[in-house]
């Protein structure tokens, strides 16, 4: 029991000693909010506790490498997580087209209500993947990558996408 006791107390010596670094991580160079360095933080201290026998034995470089490793990791993970969480799958793009923001201030407006239709009716015709590609690239704005990591497709096949998408919308 105390020598459970010691290895807490030495791990948790550790975490404070090593705490503005898995801190400063998150905030500086991931740009998270505070709550969300938090979570990072409480995260990677329960990571830690898988290393808390062998962590006192490291040298202080081995050591601060480990704990950069876990972290970044976590905030990576907290990073894609949060990416998939924007995008809202559920949104129909004809929902979007449908408001105000698709038309500019000083055009035609019959114009642009004709070629709103054409849009619509071009869009109508891709298919489910399809239209998630179009939303993620034209109206959500993210790239290519971004978008290959977010539906579990190399790079090469969205631009394929996208390449159909606007044959598809030219020939319409």
């Amino acid at each position: 029991m105390t020598n459970d006791t010691t290895s807490f107390k030495a791990l948790e010596a550790l975490i404070q000693e090593y705490k503005s670094y898995i801190y400063s991580l998150p905030v500086h160079v991931f740009r998270f909010a505070p709550e969300i360095a938090d979570d990072v933080f409480q995260e990677v201290c329960l990571k830690l506790v898988r290393y808390a026998d062998s962590l006192g034995d490291m040298a202080h470089a081995r050591r601060l490498a480990l704990i950069r490793k876990i972290t970044y990791t976590v905030c990576v993970d907290h990073y894609r997580f949060a990416s998939r969480v924007v995008f809202m799958p559920d949104e129909n793009i004809l929902d979007i087209l449908d408001s105000d923001a698709v038309a500019t201030p000083h055009a035609d407006p019959q114009r642009n209500l004709i070629i709103k239709d054409m849009l619509q009716a071009a869009i109508a015709c891709l298919s489910e993947s399809q239209r998630r590609v179009f939303m993620m690239r034209f109206v959500k704005d993210m790239g290519i990558r971004d978008i290959a990591s977010f539906l579990n497709k190399t790079p090469l096949a969205v631009r394929q996408d996208l390449y159909r998408i606007r044959r598809r919308i030219q020939a319409a």
